[in-house]
């Protein structure tokens, strides 16, 4: 349970991280 819960917790924090890079991004492009 504590791997899956490692695992699942390391995806979303990987997805937060490209969220944010793919808005940085568009708002550096944008502005």
């Amino acid at each position: 349970m504590t791997s899956r819960g490692r695992i699942a917790r390391a995806f979303w924090v990987l997805t937060l991280v490209i969220v944010l890079a793919v808005l940085a991004f568009a708002l550096r492009g944008l502005l």
